[in-house]
């Protein structure tokens, strides 16, 4: 049982740490009237790349979803879920890749699976991402 609730408290813990990354956006205007222009977001999830179309404004086009080839982590974005970075432009990447250089966890806790650096910090979604570890 101890370990059971160990391992629930790892992934609970990184769950809060994603999150704690992550703020509500609001929708950035364009400057003088002038129509902001579509762009591809670049998607790296533990070094598998995807793209997917995003309006000037920040706002992802179609749902988006994309999972690790070992299926470990996924991560899925509604249509219409605006993505800024952490000055209020619109987010032009999104990178996940697995952190090797961890401080040693307190004594009695393990770490157990892998744990996962997001880039970029700061980000903001509106009005959410979603994101399964498993």
């Amino acid at each position: 049982m101890d370990k059971i609730l160990k391992a629930v408290l790892a992934i609970v813990s990184t769950v809060v740490l994603v999150m704690a990354g992550c703020s509500p956006a609001s929708i950035p205007e364009a400057e003088d009237g002038e129509e902001q222009s579509a762009y591809l977001l670049e998607v790296n999830l533990l070094g598998e790349e995807a793209e997917f179309s995003v309006d000037g404004g920040g706002a992802i086009e179609s749902k988006a979803e994309r999972s690790s080839s070992e299926g470990g982590i996924g991560l899925s974005v509604d249509e219409g879920t605006v993505l800024l970075d952490q000055d209020g432009q619109p987010l032009r990447f999104i990178e996940v890749t697995v952190e090797s250089d961890l401080p040693a966890p307190p004594q009695d806790a393990h770490i157990i699976g892998e744990a996962y650096n997001f880039e970029p910090q700061g980000a903001a979604f509106a009005p959410y991402l979603s994101l399964t570890l498993s």
